[in-house]
């Protein structure tokens, strides 16, 4: 082969890797600039969830935290939120107290030793969201 033959074929060469090089650098920006946005900037709007947020009253009056008994069955008192429901977990027995007034009272057995209570209260237009209150009981035979 001759000299200007093979000058020829990397010219070529060179100028066909050269021209695809700019093809594609080309190509990219072209697609760059037609992308779409999924949504207009201006007809965003934020998003809100109405709360209508009622302080629910919900309070245990009787008995306090870590008190000691010596009797098999306590009351629990307290005032709540009328048409609520309370949901009551001890280790003997589980109640369900519909509210009809502002204040219950619910009688609850206990197991010897630490009693732990679950109250939970849910009010009529609360959506599923609950007060919970955890109470330590102890029961202590007298002997």
């Amino acid at each position: 082969m001759k000299k200007e033959t093979v000058y020829a074929i990397l010219l070529g060469i060179s100028f066909g890797v050269v021209l695809s090089l700019v093809m594609i650098a080309k190509t990219k920006d072209s697609q760059l600039g037609k992308v779409k946005p999924l949504t207009k900037e201006s007809n965003l709007i934020p998003v809100t969830e109405e709360t209508n947020t009622v302080t629910q009253t919900f309070k245990i009056t009787e008995p306090q935290d870590r008190q000691i008994f010596n009797v098999k069955t306590i009351t629990i008192k307290g005032t709540a939120e009328k048409e609520g429901t309370i949901i009551v977990q001890s280790p003997i027995k589980d109640i369900v107290y519909k509210t009809d007034k502002e204040t219950f009272a619910i009688n609850i057995p206990l197991a010897l030793g630490e009693n732990v209570i679950d109250v939970t209260f849910y009010s009529k237009n609360s959506k599923g969201k609950g007060q919970q209150k955890e109470l330590k009981i102890y029961y202590l035979d007298e002997q």
